[in-house]
């Protein structure tokens, strides 16, 4: 699986329309994953949910520090996104990922 670490979680809700900040970290980061959960009730009564409406990631491009190539990347991505392999559906997820990438090498 992935070696994801938590590095932010949401401190207050956000205003209506408002934005919601992260503080940010100093180490190298290649994948940023997000995990969306509470969204905020409907203020207008229509029995609805919001959520994120827009993400904006900033950073700055830093040399690669590691041998580590794009497939290499993906491969690990793909890995944490099917994390049970006893299951068909992430077996096969994964699988079919791993496929994918062997075209790219």
């Amino acid at each position: 699986a992935g070696n994801f670490q938590h590095r932010g979680r949401r401190t207050r809700d956000a205003d209506f329309n408002g934005w919601t900040e992260l503080q940010g970290w100093e180490e190298p980061t290649r994948v940023v994953r997000l995990e969306l959960g509470n969204p905020c009730s409907d203020c207008f009564g229509l029995k609805k949910s919001y959520g994120i409406r827009r993400v904006e990631v900033l950073g700055h491009y830093i040399e690669d520090a590691s041998d580590d190539s794009t497939v290499a990347l993906l491969t690990r991505l793909a890995e944490a996104s099917f994390p049970s392999p006893q299951e068909l559906a992430d077996q096969q997820g994964l699988r079919l990922v791993k496929e994918m990438l062997q075209g790219v090498r």
